[in-house]
């Protein structure tokens, strides 16, 4: 029997299912992935959008994952009785995802309630009739002044082209509202766009020149030849598909695709309406290569290692396009300049990259990650030739993952996410970062990117990065000792495991009342990231206990103060909302008296 990839691709979904039926819904009985249709209807509905939300939701999305992981099925999962058609809902900010999952099953009419879902939020009558978890994002997303709807309708079956556009060609009678439709081709191709990215650039491109407009600028001088080409919008989108391109185009490009926003739509338009128009229209490509060769009749032109540094909104945009017919109507306008050898010598790539994309403040983390904060992090992690200290014996390197990368199996990394979200809700509040963890990107006056990395010309001492590290660290602690704690005190659940950022912060608040902040930084920090102290039993049992006991602390004290606002509102018949107190500054100061009434002396030595 020959490979089929549809096949190949169904089994990589039952195998995901698995693991989680397995995991999280008690399926433990379950070996193989044929074995996945034995589990109920409604589990192997909530083991699919999982899979999906873990594997292609926050690889695909500027969102944070942590809004998923605590308490994805409690928390930001509304699927239940009256939960109006939404399996899944997150708001970051002005963005507001809702999702309608369907395992084996793509019924259309699924697709009209989803879209009918912006309008009905502002129902009284659908307001009342909703549960108490998707009353709360309904009191949430009328807060937003100018919301944007990201619709998704999620399914493991194929839907027929012909629906599937009918429903897509809706998107333009709305501003604020996308409908995105991923069913079984789209998470394929989505697969292959993930696995894609970080990848090296494609060893060669070839550039069929026939009936396309060519000019070398010679007048700049030969160290740096450049060339302008125009490329009809048919053959973009054939070179985008290729197997060895893809996201591989743009591994340089600090902005990856951002989504169906306002400038896409409007590309989208007029390769609707008017696809002879597009290159007055559209602003171009830039592109970088090693080397290039312009064939002596000039009819194809071969890039070395091509990579777009500017210009993946238009390029992702032509190759989502299904009309064909309209795309062979497109040109658009392609400079492509022979910028020399990749590498950390060359300023010249580093500088173009950094010019091409700084029209205007993009916050998500692809547009901070050439940074020299970043980079600098990045070689303090290799010049210590760091071990994870949670994972004993101490064999597995830890590395720093600061822009998208394929990680290599057997190595533990740490995003920029991870690193910025742990130190800032340490060492400032909690908080802000659980609202919406966009504004760590911003290195605007009003965003935290300084606050967290400090601005790009500041050197990294080795006290900021114990503490942007040991953050992460204690982090990661956090989410081990939860379980022990529950097991210890005897309970299925408790309030602060949807906390772990305030305990946290609770934990370095007890440790800045104890020890002075050269003690924290280059000693208790320093020796938990060198040696896995306070953190490893297998380091120091004793010095593990020791450093429990502070956890153990803040525990009891954000469950105790939570125990007094679901009292409250249950004696008020008013539903309680964890999400809310997530967010809420107010339950921070709360917080911050009880941790500041805490005696030193109570306080276990750790020195």
């Amino acid at each position: 029997m020959g490979y089929n990839k549809n096949e190949e691709f169904k089994k990589i979904i039952l195998e995901g299912m698995l693991h989680i039926l397995q995991t999280d819904l008690g399926y433990t009985k379950l070996k193989t992935a044929n074995e996945v249709n034995n589990a109920s209807s409604v589990h192997k509905g909530k083991a699919f959008l999982k899979y999906y939300l873990y594997n292609f939701f926050i690889k695909l999305n500027d969102v944070d994952d942590d809004a998923i992981e605590e308490g994805l099925l409690d928390i930001c999962t509304t699927d239940g009785k009256n939960d109006k058609g939404c399996d899944f809902i997150l708001i970051d900010g002005s963005d507001v995802y809702v999702i309608q999952s369907k395992y084996g099953y793509s019924g259309r009419e699924y697709i009209d309630s989803l879209i009918a879902f912006p309008d009905n939020v502002m129902s009284e009558y659908f307001y009342k009739t909703a549960n108490n978890k998707l009353k709360s994002f309904i009191s949430e997303i009328k807060k937003i002044q100018h919301p944007n709807f990201k619709l998704i309708y999620l399914t493991s079956e194929r839907i027929n082209d012909d629906d599937k556009n009918l429903y897509l060609d809706k998107n333009h009678l709305f501003n604020n509202i996308e409908l995105i439709i991923k069913d079984f081709p789209e998470l394929r191709q989505d697969k292959k766009t993930i696995d894609s990215s970080g990848e090296l650039p494609p060893e060669t491109v070839k550039f069929i020149l026939g009936q396309e407009d060519v000019q070398v600028l010679n007048e700049l001088g030969s160290e740096h030849p450049t060339i302008l080409i125009t490329q009809k919008g048919s053959k973009l989108k054939q070179l985008y598909l290729r197997n060895d391109c893809m996201e591989r185009l743009f591994n340089l490009n600090i902005r990856s695709w951002l989504g169906r926003n306002a400038v896409n739509k409007a590309m989208e338009e007029t390769i609707k309406n008017e696809p002879e128009h597009f290159f007055y229209y559209n602003n171009g490509i830039t592109g970088i290569c090693e080397s290039f060769d312009l064939s002596d009749d000039e009819s194809y032109l071969t890039c070395n290692k091509l990579q777009i540094i500017n210009g993946a909104q238009t390029v992702t945009t032509i190759a989502k396009c299904q009309n064909d017919a309209n795309l062979s109507k497109v040109k658009v306008l392609f400079r492509i300049i022979s910028a020399g050898k990749y590498g950390k010598s060359n300023h010249l790539c580093e500088e173009i990259v950094t010019n091409n994309n700084n029209q205007t403040i993009i916050q998500v983390s692809d547009f901070r990650s050439n940074d020299n904060i970043q980079i600098q992090i990045e070689r303090k992690f290799k010049d210590c030739k760091l071990k994870y200290r949670l994972q004993y014996p101490f064999t597995t390197d830890l590395l720093y993952k600061r822009k998208r990368m394929q990680s290599v199996r057997g190595n533990k990394y740490v995003t920029m996410k991870d690193l910025g979200k742990c130190y800032y809700s340490a060492f400032y509040e909690p908080h802000t970062l659980n609202e919406s963890i966009k504004k760590m990107w911003d290195n605007s006056d009003s965003g935290l990117y300084n606050t967290v990395f400090g601005d790009n010309e500041q050197i990294l001492s080795d006290e900021q990065f114990y503490k942007l590290l040991g953050s992460y660290y204690i982090m990661e602690y956090i989410k081990l000792k939860i379980p022990k704690y529950k097991m210890d005190e005897n309970k299925e659940d408790i309030y602060s495991e949807k906390f772990k950022y305030h305990i946290l912060w609770g934990i370095v608040k007890l440790l800045k009342k104890k020890y002075s902040d050269e003690e924290i930084s280059n000693t208790i920090l320093r020796r938990m990231i060198m040696r896995g102290a306070y953190i490893s039993q297998d380091e120091s049992e004793e010095k593990e206990k020791l450093f429990y006991s502070y956890f153990k602390k803040v525990v009891k004290i954000i469950d105790k103060e939570i125990k007094k606002i679901q009292d409250s509102k249950k004696s008020k018949d008013e539903p309680f909302v964890i999400r809310n107190y997530q967010r809420d500054s107010k339950f921070t100061n709360i917080l911050d008296v009880e941790f500041e009434s805490v005696e030193i002396d109570d306080l276990k030595e750790l020195l």
